[in-house]
This record gives C-alpha cells, structure tokens and sequence, in this order.
C-alpha cells in the first residue's frame, strides 16, 4: 500500500526493497545502479552487507560506497517513488 503526499509518494506498509529506496533518496541514479551496488558489497545496512531485496526500516543506518565516496545516511521515511533533492536530504540525513 502506498499513500501519495506533497513531498512524494511514500510506503505505508513496513517493508522496502533496499535498492527502491536507495533510488528513491537519490543515492544512485538508477534502481539498476543501486542494486548493482549491494551485489557488489558496496552497501551495509546496520554494519552488514546486503542483497538488493532486503527490506529497510526506519531507524536503520545505511552506508553506500557510491564512486569513490561512502554515503552514510539513516532511514526516516520509507520511500518508493523518486523525491526532489530537499526532500531525500531531510529524509535520510544522518
């Protein structure tokens, strides 16, 4: 289920895809990109390497190698539709 509000369209169940949400806040561009990088290893979840699918919670700390830079960020909103850039700052600032 799925709610759609001023800021984006946001997941009223408890249960994300990593990868959606990853593309969601704009840490990659693509979804093809984020789930690329948790095949890799390039994305820890509460310190653990994750597959694609693995759902996100609010609460948990994500760290994404994304280029050469490692990103980290802490879930507020579960997201499933790409935001404006001020809207995933606020969303996933750590």
């Amino acid at each position: 289920m799925e709610t759609t509000s001023s800021r984006g369209t946001v997941a009223t169940t408890a249960e994300v895809r990593i990868d959606k949400w990853l593309w969601a806040v704009r840490l990659f561009k693509t979804r093809s990109l984020a789930a690329q990088a948790c095949a890799a290893g390039h994305v820890q979840v509460n310190g653990q390497r994750v597959k694609p699918a693995r759902s996100v919670h609010p609460g948990e700390q994500i760290e994404a190698l994304v280029g050469e830079v490692r990103r980290t960020v802490r879930v507020r909103e579960l997201l499933i539709a790409a935001l404006g850039p001020a809207w995933c700052r606020s969303i996933s600032r750590i």
